[in-house]
């Protein structure tokens, strides 16, 4: 798990978590999205000094089955505990003052199930509404109907309490050549190699609904080692990755800062950003292997880059063996002749 520098926020967790966690105390907040996809923790034990739970915290930890709040939480975010779709066992303390939207949505816990304080605020959607016949909810429709709300609030990126998911890169501004309006302001976001928070500034077109910075900043941030926890979409290129543009000439690894220079990254510090696309969707194993293998291949034959083709070789085993119980498992048969 990681911390900010007062130990007050615990801003992420590794995605191989598994069991039981124990938030430690003395933590005031849980950032946004700092769970968010832990598929093996099976129960969460929150301390008194807990106040916060943020948006989509807990999201999609589909093995999730009891969380423990203790008096002193007030607030539950938006999708906090969004599609952990065995989870059955939760109670609200008395502190509790705010349980946002859709937090408990796709859940096998019910608002019937729930012992509601008259003083609680609960959004009207915070429990979902099921499908009569699979006991889900519509996923795409509740979170873009979740982040279109979330998305019109000025505060979504100027007072730092929401998780920036999409930022676009420019050379040219066209929403400024357009004369739309546009707001200045900071958006603080997980660095993908450490998993510490830094704040960004960016801005925000009130027409296109959407957030931006121009290439020279993005180049700074990555410079200083600060690697936006988001999906880029790089305006200027032809290159499609799937989830908008970027540059040709660097492979969606570089985008996002991996490199095997001398005195750059850790060891943890590469597979931290491999873990990172890999888990949102950003870039698949063949995609990243063939760039490995590409830079094996090629690069690796180069005087000198006998270590770079070591480290390499090791982030490529590293990718053919993450989650790898995870795949489908295939038989292969065969007529012989």
């Amino acid at each position: 798990m990681k911390f900010n520098k007062e130990r007050t926020v615990l801003s992420w967790c590794n995605t191989n978590a598994k069991g039981q966690i124990i938030i430690p105390e003395g933590i005031v907040e849980i950032a946004d999205y700092a769970f968010n996809g832990c598929k093996g923790i099976e129960s969460i034990s929150c301390p008194k000094s807990l106040r916060k739970i943020g948006m989509a915290a807990f999201k999609d930890c589909i093995s999730l089955k009891k969380v423990v709040f203790k008096y002193g939480l007030e607030t539950i975010e938006g999708m906090a505990f969004y599609n952990c779709k065995n989870l059955t066992d939760i109670s609200f303390p008395k502190s509790l003052k705010l349980v946002g939207e859709y937090s408990f949505a796709n859940c096998l816990v019910s608002k019937k199930c729930v012992d509601i304080k008259e003083k609680i605020q609960v959004a009207d959607t915070a429990f979902g509404e099921l499908d009569e016949k699979d006991g889900q909810c519509e996923d795409k429709q509740i979170e873009a109907d979740f982040h279109k709300k979330n998305s019109n609030k000025k505060d979504f990126v100027s007072k730092g309490n929401r998780t920036l998911e999409i930022l676009h890169i420019y050379k040219v501004c066209s929403c400024a050549i357009k004369k739309h309006k546009i707001e200045n302001c900071y958006a603080n976001v997980m660095n993908v190699k450490n998993g510490q928070r830094f704040n960004m500034n960016v801005h925000y077109c009130m027409d296109c609904k959407k957030y931006m910075i121009d290439e020279n900043s993005f180049n700074g941030y990555i410079k200083k080692g600060n690697i936006p926890a988001v999906r880029f979409v790089d305006e200027f290129s032809k290159y499609n990755n799937g989830f908008g543009n970027v540059r040709k000439e660097k492979s969606i690894m570089a985008l996002y800062g991996y490199t095997v220079q001398v005195g750059k990254l850790t060891k943890k510090a590469r597979r931290r950003i491999i873990t990172f696309l890999l888990d949102n969707h950003i870039s698949t194993k063949e995609e990243i292997i063939s760039i490995l293998n590409d830079h094996i291949l090629y690069n690796g034959k180069k005087k000198n880059n006998a270590a770079a083709k070591t480290k390499w070789e090791e982030d490529k085993k590293y990718v053919c063996e993450y989650k790898v119980n995870e795949q489908r498992r295939v038989s292969l048969i065969y007529n012989e002749f």
